[in-house]
């Protein structure tokens, strides 16, 4: 059900927004988000190292990114 919203909002950025670039921060221990973003064409570009702070620990966040073709 998630990918379907995604693949929605991807497709509208693409087609009325004209985006050519679209780019999300997922927690890194968000397992299914991220298998979710990666069958919805998204890529990993990084990892940004304790950048967030949740319930006083530390986190990383992923940065994904699709392009348009």
């Amino acid at each position: 059900m998630g990918s379907i919203v995604v693949k929605h909002a991807v497709h509208f950025g693409f087609t009325k927004l004209r985006l050519h670039r679209i780019e999300l921060r997922v927690l890194e221990y968000n397992e299914r988000a991220i298998a979710c973003y990666k069958k919805c064409g998204f890529n990993i570009e990084g990892i940004l190292i304790d950048d967030a702070l949740i319930n006083g620990h530390y986190q990383n966040d992923v940065i994904m990114a699709i392009i348009n073709n």
